[in-house]
């Protein structure tokens, strides 16, 4: 090969690459933050924050939690609130109504936030997104995560949880499905038919033949399935004027068991609904201060 043909060659790739050079340089255009949804979080701790064992919980905050996450602003301006750090066995149903009522709140005098995110330890999560579900009203998405792998850890997935739980309450798509969890990643689950179903695996939330809703992936949001019994908006309860949740105890009964036990949460001062069997073997209801 000749000296002319090799410095030909040379040229030639030094300007196709020069040329490759200002195509990849193109900058990516940048998002306006102003433009995106406002969703709020409210912490309340769990796994998803816990930088101790789970023996002995220590719980970062819920804003470095966010601020650990720069993803997060690719999809929804965020404002934190802490509620409570604890885990989420220690949560008890005042600390569910402290945050139905913030809940209302917020949707009632921030018209701009576009749902909200509950940040949650898994060991009662259902119940407290039930919860929700019953006595939140406004047809705005309330979602609630949390993780399994406990945040100190690099492959705790709650990073991925906790992003994809603000992509839903973003979406507009997601209005009027009341409470959800979000949960394995990228799984919309109602809340009334899901269940913890694994205390080891990341994918530890299962919702059933009914609780499975969609889907969050790469190109956005998917509902293949909706709710249709009543909840938040719709819901028969109301909780503004409660102060304190009444105390309801529950008994797992067997073959050949006593009332001791509902009759022990009766003085007790427990209020709910009682049922006892007839000679037949038929139900029997009546109202009374027992479990």
């Amino acid at each position: 090969m000749t000296i002319a043909v090799v410095t030909v060659l040379c040229l030639t790739l030094i300007l196709v690459g020069g040329a490759l050079a200002q195509q990849t340089a193109v900058p990516t255009p940048t998002i306006d933050p102003s433009k995106l949804p406002l969703v709020k979080v409210l912490a309340t701790g769990g796994t998803i924050v816990n930088l101790g064992t789970r023996q002995n919980f220590s719980g970062m905050s819920g804003k470095d939690l966010i601020d650990s996450i720069p993803d997060i602003a690719q999809y929804a301006r965020v404002d934190v609130e802490q509620v409570v750090n604890l885990p989420s066995s220690k949560l008890t149903p005042d600390v569910w109504l402290g945050i139905a009522k913030r809940v209302n709140e917020i949707f009632s005098k921030e018209q701009a936030v576009a749902g909200v995110v509950v940040t949650h330890g898994t060991d009662t999560m259902e119940e407290t997104a039930y919860f929700l579900n019953l006595t939140v009203k406004s047809d705005k998405p309330v979602i609630v995560t949390g993780a399994q792998i406990q945040k100190k850890h690099a492959d705790s997935d709650g990073t991925r949880n906790l992003v994809s739980a603000v992509r839903l309450a973003a979406n507009p798509a997601a209005r009027g499905k009341g409470a959800m969890i979000v949960f394995n990643e990228r799984q919309i689950l109602g809340s009334r038919f899901t269940s913890k179903t694994n205390t080891m695996r990341v994918d530890g939330f299962g919702g059933g033949e009914m609780g499975m809703l969609g889907v969050i992936d790469e190109d956005g949001v998917w509902f293949y399935n909706i709710p249709t019994r009543k909840h938040t908006a719709a819901s028969e309860f109301d909780i503004s004027r409660m102060d304190k949740l009444p105390e309801v105890g529950v008994v797992y009964s067997y073959a050949g068991a006593g009332g001791g036990e509902i009759e022990g949460l009766a003085k007790q001062g427990c209020q709910g609904d009682r049922f006892s069997r007839d000679r037949s073997g038929r139900h029997q209801s009546g109202k009374h201060r027992g479990g």
